[in-house]
C-alpha cells in the first residue's frame, strides 16, 4: 500500500511540474493556445525556420531544411530497425549552430 502512495505522490508532483511549465493561466495560454509544432505534417514543424525563407540581411545565406541539421536519422527506410539508439538523436545543441547554405 505505502508503494502505491509514493507512486501516487511522485506522478501528482510530475504532473505539477509539467503543467507548470506549460500552462500559464495569468498570460492565456493553455495547452491548446499554440499549435503543436512536432513534426511537419500536420503543422508546419521544423519547416517554421527551415523553409528556405529565412536568409541573412544580405540575402546570400540561408537556413539549411536538410533534416539532419538538426536530426541524427538512425533509420531510414529499414524494414527492421535496431530498437536501441546508438547516438543523441535529440542534439539540441544543434540548434545553436544551424548550418546554412547559399542562395547563390
Amino acid at each position: 500500500m505505502e508503494a502505491e502512495a509514493i507512486a501516487g505522490r511522485t506522478a501528482a508532483k510530475a504532473l505539477s511540474t509539467v503543467y507548470s511549465q506549460n500552462v500559464f493561466p495569468f498570460m492565456k495560454v493553455t495547452w491548446g493556445t499554440h499549435p503543436n509544432n512536432l513534426g511537419h505534417n500536420d503543422y508546419p514543424g521544423c519547416f517554421r525556420c527551415h523553409d528556405g525563407s529565412h536568409n541573412t540581411k544580405d540575402g546570400s545565406k540561408s537556413i539549411d531544411n536538410d533534416c539532419t541539421v538538426c536530426h541524427n536519422l538512425l533509420a531510414v527506410d529499414e524494414a527492421n530497425p535496431s530498437s536501441s539508439p546508438t547516438s543523441d538523436c535529440n542534439n539540441a545543441e544543434s540548434h545553436c549552430k544551424v548550418r546554412t547554405i547559399s542562395t547563390a
